[in-house]
Formats: C-alpha cells, sequence, structure tokens
C-alpha cells in the first residue's frame, strides 16, 4: 500500500527529495570549506543559515556533526546512489539540464 505521503510525491519524488537533500548538504559543506579557508568561523556560517531563509531542518541535524569535520553517512550509500541514479536519469530523460549531476554519481 502506498502512503498518502508518497502517493502526493509522484513516482520520481524520492528520486527527487534524496537529489535535493544531497545537493543540500553538498552546498554547506562547499560553503563551510570557503568560509573557513578565509579565516571565519564555521559557527558563523551556520549561524546565518539557521537565522535566515537558508534555514534547514536538515541542517539541524548535519550542520554540527559537519563542523565537527564528521561527515558520517546516515543513509545507505547503495540507496543514495540508486536514488542519485534515477533522479540524474529523469533528468536526461527530460533533457533537463542539472547541472550537479555529472559528478554527483559515477557509474
Amino acid at each position: 500500500m502506498v502512503s498518502p505521503w508518497a502517493a502526493r510525491r509522484g513516482p520520481d519524488g524520492e528520486a527527487r527529495d534524496e537529489l535535493l537533500l544531497a545537493l543540500e548538504v553538498e552546498a554547506f559543506a562547499e560553503a563551510l570549506a570557503l568560509v573557513t579557508r578565509a579565516g571565519l568561523p564555521g559557527e558563523r556560517l551556520f549561524e546565518v543559515m539557521q537565522t535566515s531563509m537558508g534555514r534547514s531542518g536538515l541542517l539541524d541535524i548535519k550542520g554540527p556533526m559537519m563542523l565537527k569535520g564528521e561527515y558520517k553517512p546516515s543513509f545507505p550509500l547503495r540507496l543514495m546512489h540508486k536514488d542519485m541514479s534515477l533522479a540524474l536519469d529523469l533528468a536526461n530523460q527530460l533533457a533537463c539540464r542539472c547541472p550537479p549531476r555529472r559528478p554527483l554519481v559515477k557509474s
């Protein structure tokens, strides 16, 4: 049985959602690397993100770990790879220019 939530998301919802979450973590990791290289505290970036329109429930969980340099997966990587592949296959089928699609998943 398909839950009402899953039905509203549509057939490609899971892959789309996982793509968005993966890109959010990637973007924060890159911004964190940039600000710390510039000599600014990563905690300040996190504070700004969490008190602005950039606020994210995902960063509530991942941000503190990332500030400590902990990047442990909290989701099976084989499933993330599957979801990323599905999302990128969909982008290819729709001829959607998805800039991060090439480096995100290697076959």
